[in-house]
């Protein structure tokens, strides 16, 4: 796109054109800079790649889109009585989704978008939810952890992660419901996400050291704790008696 052409854009056209650019595949992109690289292009192969763009775009976010609904409808069949009274707009919400994909409407829905405005208008209104709505949510996976019904909190806990995955409280809680599962390796990951997110969040470490343990990897374990004692100033978790405890608790066990 010539620097004409980006001035000719009024604001909201020209983000709808950069995101449309973020999210095409590398060698599209390639072609692009290839482009631009060794000649000006014209007018018709601007055109050519933009329409390139968009329906990479499109493709993209009809993927998306299917994998957020099976997102949603599995945490729908879950948490969906749960809302009918404490968050009845929430409810309606899940309820007119779960609707849509039973009758084959949402597919139609997203054929009937015929520009990248239709489209994120489309997804923002349908699969958008609000801070009340993801607490709402939230709450529910707490209880259901609490209850020990670690397999359903782990659902609540996975989705939430998964639409909004900057947020530590998500990552910690689902990896602490893959813990209580078994699912030792999915949690280290969980955790590692904590980590690559907060690095002072000292509980994740100590948490990847458990699930090493209870994985029989040791001499892992072993490495992990001993890189710890070397790197952590004993002022950083001296305070907390749960830290101090586990620590010891592992030098037990590894040492």
């Amino acid at each position: 796109m010539s620097a004409q052409q980006h001035a000719n854009l009024d604001k909201e056209d020209l983000e709808f054109y950069l995101e449309t650019k973020k999210s095409i595949d590398n060698i599209l992109d390639q072609k692009i800079i290839s482009l631009t690289k060794h000649h000006h292009p014209s007018e018709i192969e601007v055109k050519k790649l933009t329409e390139e763009c968009e329906k990479q775009y499109f493709e993209n976010m009809t993927k998306r889109i299917e994998n957020d609904v099976a997102l949603h409808t599995h945490t729908i069949v879950l948490v969906i009585e749960e809302l009918k009274e404490s968050n009845p707009l929430l409810y309606k919400k899940f309820n007119n989704i779960s609707k849509l994909t039973e009758s084959g409407e949402l597919n139609k829905m997203i054929a009937d978008c015929k520009s990248i405005k239709d489209f994120k208008n489309f997804t923002k209104n349908l699969l958008t939810l609000s801070e009340d709505d993801k607490n709402e949510i939230y709450k529910i996976g707490s209880k259901w952890f609490e209850s020990d019904c670690f397999d359903k909190a782990l659902s609540c806990f996975y989705f939430l992660s998964v639409i909004e995955p900057t947020n530590v409280t998500y990552w910690i809680s689902r990896g602490m419901a893959q813990q209580n599962l078994g699912k030792y390796i999915d949690a280290i990951n969980s955790y590692y996400r904590v980590i690559s997110l907060a690095p002072e969040y000292f509980l994740s470490y100590l948490q990847i050291i458990e699930c090493t343990i209870l994985n029989e990897q040791l001499d892992i374990a072993k490495q992990l704790l001993e890189n710890i004692m070397k790197e952590v100033d004993p002022k950083e978790y001296s305070n907390n008696q749960t830290y101090v405890s586990k620590i010891n608790d592992f030098k037990k066990i590894l040492l």
